[in-house]
């Protein structure tokens, strides 16, 4: 298996066939994190390599090595966004977080490159716009707040749990 071939999984699971020139950037590109919990998320992104692994038969070390990408992240939270409204669909969240990030269908490297460092450094504003999660209106400084506590803000945002099953 190359690196490629590991895009391509990505792409079958995540994407579709147009997003491959913007995966393979998203896949170049190392997921660092600012705050200690973030680290999570980089876990979550390299346990694709292992669900790759076991899906196509071939030893761990031959699907991927180094730290995890951005690819790898964004895909890896779209399948935690999925399991937690119980969707089940990782492409629409997937779709959603590049939507957010304003490079669903940029090609540009050296403009995706900007805009993920922006990310990456939190130098965005406090409602998240130009990030993949953004909550238009929030009150909250997302900035301060970890990548999962983002994602779940988001959400109940945009996909209440059903208010009448609380009652």
């Amino acid at each position: 298996m190359t690196g490629e071939d590991y895009i391509q999984y990505l792409i079958c699971r995540f994407g579709e066939k147009n997003d491959a020139d913007l995966f393979r950037i998203l896949a170049s590109r190392d997921y660092a994190w600012q705050l200690l919990l973030d680290e999570n998320r980089a876990q979550a992104g390299l346990y694709l390599r292992e669900q790759c692994a076991f899906e196509t038969g071939v030893c761990l070390s031959d699907v991927a090595d180094g730290p995890c990408s951005c690819l790898e992240m964004l895909c890896a939270l779209s399948t935690d966004m999925a399991d937690n409204c119980d969707a089940g669909n990782e492409k629409f969240f997937m779709t959603k977080l590049l939507d957010n990030l304003g490079i669903r269908w940029m090609r540009d490297p050296r403009r995706i490159n900007d805009i993920l460092d922006a990310w990456l450094s939190r130098n965005y504003p406090p409602d998240g716009k130009g990030t993949p999660i953004y909550i238009k209106g929030c009150t909250k400084d997302l900035r301060t707040m970890d990548v999962w506590s983002q994602m779940h803000l988001y959400l109940n945002t945009y996909y209440p749990l059903d208010k009448e099953f609380l009652q």
